[in-house]
């Protein structure tokens, strides 16, 4: 992996005229790499400069939602949660229904183990620990996970035929799209509810990896809500998300993405049996093209020395006797 102290730093000397005050001055010492430096690896965070051109595939997905069943905390292959070929493409965990989950903060951590697979957690204010595991560990994680699975099923959404068997890592994946639903559903006549979904202490940690930009620390998101990311198109109302973008794979590093979320389901009339799937959280791993780029560190250092030694040399000439 190239990084900025592993980057050949050979420099080569330009001489070259320059008029300073109608004088002309030789300098000398202007750094500049040898040849272009090949662009290291990055993780661009909601940075304008790398974007979206196009979506393909989904490789995972992880999700917390808001529901009046006791399915609310689930990892995926990619696809959502759906039965596919063969059994389902995704574990889950059973965290409450809507009566426990109302207005309480939970902790989360998705994080990549290289080599090894996915780990999703939530924590509850009692500290009580869910987390399901997609991948095989050695050794084993502690605690243990309450759901495990060392492959999942691809579902139609990946690309692969469904069913087929996949362990993490084998499909390429250098987007991370993390994305907030409060949304109302359509409901009939006479039913309504307010949801609000809150994302707080949001952060993202790759030790092995350039990052270039900032993770949006907190969201609160509500029906009325609109959003815009300059680096991809959002879906609407009630919906707001950030994008996290490599020029690698984020299966190469370790990397871990925390934070809290709570969510509200306010107002209720009616029955609320159809809010599952329109009040959650979610972190979904994509195949994507992707448009612009961001500059080395190391080659923007060494340009701004370069123009640094310029710099101290017309200042040097302009104090030269005459």
């Amino acid at each position: 992996m190239t990084s900025a102290s592993t980057i050949d730093e050979r420099i080569h000397i330009m001489n070259y005229n320059v008029s300073v005050h109608g004088r002309t001055a030789l300098l000398a010492a202007m750094v500049l790499p040898a040849t272009a430096a090949a662009a290291g690896d990055y993780v661009a965070i909601n940075r304008p400069g790398v974007q979206v051109a196009s979506i393909g595939n989904l490789v995972m997905g992880a999700k917390y939602r808001v529901s009046p069943t006791n399915f609310d905390l689930s990892l995926d292959s990619g696809g959502g949660t759906m039965g596919v070929t063969g059994g389902s493409n995704f574990i889950q965990a059973g965290i409450g229904n809507l009566g426990a989950l109302n207005n309480v903060t939970f902790s989360f951590s998705l994080r990549n183990i290289v080599g090894q697979g996915m780990v999703f957690s939530l924590t509850s204010p009692a500290d009580v620990t869910r987390s399901l595991a997609w991948g095989t560990f050695a050794p084993g994680l502690v605690p243990t996970p309450t759901a495990s699975a060392a492959e999942l099923r691809a579902a139609p959404a990946t690309g692969q035929p469904s069913g087929t068997l996949l362990s993490p890592g084998e499909l390429r994946m250098n987007a991370l799209h993390l994305e907030v639903s409060s949304r109302v559903r359509p409901l009939n006549p006479g039913n309504s509810y307010a949801p609000v979904v809150t994302l707080s202490d949001v952060a993202f940690t790759a030790p092995a990896a350039g990052l270039r930009g900032s993770i949006i620390t907190t969201q609160t998101v509500t029906p009325a809500t609109n959003l815009s990311n300059p680096n991809s198109p959002e879906v609407g109302p009630g919906f707001a998300s950030q994008w996290l973008l490599t020029n690698t794979d984020f299966w190469d590093f370790g990397w871990t993405l925390s934070g809290k979320v709570n969510a509200q389901v306010n107002n209720i009339t009616g029955s609320i049996g159809q809010i599952d799937e329109w009040v959650k959280f979610g972190v979904s791993g994509k195949q994507v093209t992707l448009a612009g780029s961001v500059p080395e560190p190391a080659s923007w250092a060494m340009l701004l020395s370069g123009f640094g030694l310029v710099g101290a040399a017309m200042r040097r000439r302009r104090f030269l006797p005459a």
